[in-house]
């Protein structure tokens, strides 16, 4: 008896279920924790395509409802994770010259004006505090209800707030 399943499309729906989870669970550092929520009801809606596929034979109607799927919930979530990568490694640029400056002249720049910004359209989701011999970089990537920050004056100097 000959197999009438077809192995492509079946791995092509779990490599594209996967990045779908990666997504999902990735979303929470770029929307807080209702977003998982969200695209994890929008990934439930991958039984379509599974029963198109597998009961109905229909490969076409399944790959056209899968890539909507996916269209719904890759694109902007891997645009925010590389947007999240490139503001943590600005925030950590900007640390090291903000410490830096201090070996320099003795204390935190009350600004960074002076700082040279590796990704300068990215200059708008940073925010420099300084106060009481301290300082505080925060960042927002996919809204401004979820901040990550670095705090020099506390031990544990990357947070997140998630609200």
């Amino acid at each position: 008896m000959k197999s009438t399943l077809n192995y492509s499309y079946l791995i092509f729906f779990l490599a594209l279920i996967s990045i779908e989870v990666f997504c999902i669970f990735q979303s929470y550092a770029n929307y807080g924790w209702t977003m998982p929520i969200l695209l994890s009801i929008i990934a439930s809606f991958n039984i379509l395509p599974i029963l198109f596929f597998f009961i109905f034979k229909k490969e076409i109607a399944a790959t056209i409802c899968a890539l909507i799927i996916g269209i719904l919930i890759i694109p902007d979530q891997l645009y925010l994770m590389v947007k999240h990568i490139k503001l943590k490694e600005e925030v950590a640029n900007i640390s090291n010259y903000v410490y830096q400056r201090k070996l320099k002249v003795g204390e935190f720049p009350a600004n960074i004006n002076d700082y040279n910004f590796v990704y300068p359209n990215l200059k708008k989701d940073i925010f420099y505090t300084c106060e009481n011999r301290t300082f505080m970089i925060r960042y927002s990537v996919g809204t401004h209800s979820t901040t990550h920050w670095f705090d020099s004056g506390r031990m544990e100097k990357w947070s997140y707030y998630d609200d």
